[in-house]
């Protein structure tokens, strides 16, 4: 009965079974299972996942309300011990919005402006990226390929132009490699 009965004024919603809750039931790609669940639940359910009980919001006006027309009621992050143990406490990701994390953030949001990110500089390296992305997708002449490999090219090619000032043919082996081994 404890493990079944939900939380006060919670949404209704699967809850599983004992200790694992509905996390077995989510699968690898939980957010196909969130929106299954939405269409019999609503967009706005709760679901014990583990010991824990989450609400999920799963429409644009529900995350809309609740994190831009409420966003401090709802700032923070659960603290989930599996990525305590492995982050050992640093980083910004799975931190709780607390006055560490709002210096992290303030000092990340000003670096990056610095970098022109926010800035029309930085749309005009996307827009010039672009090009050389159409020429290579041309390039196929309409043979099938995988897209993949040249996004990840294109992405790191910006970053590159925004952090050291150049960006790097798609077929420099160097670049492949290091874009490889970051994938």
């Amino acid at each position: 009965w404890f493990w079944y009965r939900r939380p006060v004024n919670f949404p209704p919603g699967p809850r599983g079974i004992p200790v694992l809750g509905a996390a077995p039931f989510a699968g690898v790609c939980a957010f196909k299972s969130f929106l299954k669940w939405s269409k019999q639940y609503g967009p706005i359910f709760s679901a014990r996942m583990g010991s824990d009980d989450w609400v999920i919001l799963n429409d644009y006006e529900s995350i809309y309300q609740a994190f831009v027309k409420r966003g401090q009621l709802f700032s923070g992050r659960p603290q989930i011990e599996v990525f305590r143990m492995f982050s050992e406490g640093l980083g910004v990701v799975f931190r709780d919005d607390g006055a560490e994390w709002r210096t992290q953030r303030k000092f990340g949001l000003q670096t990056l402006k610095g970098f022109g990110v926010g800035k029309r500089s930085m749309e005009e390296r996307i827009n010039e990226e672009l090009t050389y992305v159409v020429q290579s997708i041309e390039s196929q002449n309409q043979k099938p390929f995988s897209i993949k490999d040249l996004l990840s090219f294109a992405t790191s090619n910006v970053i590159c132009s925004v952090i050291m000032g150049c960006r790097y043919e798609y077929d420099d082996e160097n670049f492949k490699r290091c874009v490889q081994a970051i994938d």
